[in-house]
């Protein structure tokens, strides 16, 4: 990732993760969100483990495993539609990153944790999932192939809103090198 943006470190897991986007296993494609910035321009880094087990590399390509480019257009995806949920529920719970941290502490077998605050917590949050509709992507520019065995770094931020319109502009690395980036426009009730 190029440091374009100052992250708020977070440690946020898949239990977490399962309350920002709508995809469950074995589809999802964000395992962890590292980093998240409100304002001036909203932002979010998270990352998928890319294992050699994976189901995708018994066929893509014979002999030599390559993590197919468009599921990690779809990883981005989800990592847009974590960072629309951030943005969207900030507007309404002031306390979202403290309550998603102690979800988090749950999640990990924390010391601290209380069932009571977490239950109240979930309640506040129903109905107020807004999931994003991808509707394209642009200026997509691959760089280089993702195998086996790495970390793929996901870094999303919003450039712009445009009544249910949302573009991300985005970025995905490995290692520092970077895989592909570009735009990708959704629609959302995110305002």
């Amino acid at each position: 990732m190029r440091g374009r943006f100052a992250f708020r470190e977070v440690s946020w897991g898949p239990s977490v993760v399962a309350l920002l986007v709508p995809q469950r296993r074995p589809f999802v494609l964000l395992d962890r969100v590292m980093g998240v910035v409100d304002a001036p321009v909203p932002a979010l880094r998270g990352a998928r483990h890319i294992s050699a087990n994976e189901p995708v590399f018994d066929g893509h390509f014979p002999q030599v495993d390559v993590w197919p480019g468009a599921l990690t257009l779809e990883g981005v995806a989800q990592a847009a539609g974590a960072l629309a949920s951030v943005v969207a529920l900030s507007e309404t719970m002031e306390d979202l990153g403290a309550e998603l941290d102690h979800v988090e502490l749950g999640a990990t077998l924390g010391r601290g944790w209380d069932a009571e605050r977490e239950a109240a917590f979930r309640a506040r949050l129903a109905g107020q999932r807004r999931p994003l509709a991808l509707a394209g992507g642009a200026r997509l520019k691959f760089a280089s192939p993702v195998f086996p065995g790495c970390r793929l770094d996901y870094e999303v931020w919003l450039e712009r809103r445009m009544g249910e319109l949302v573009s991300f502009g985005f970025e995905a690395s490995v290692d520092g090198r970077l895989v592909v980036e570009g735009s990708l426009s959704a629609s959302s009730d995110l305002r």
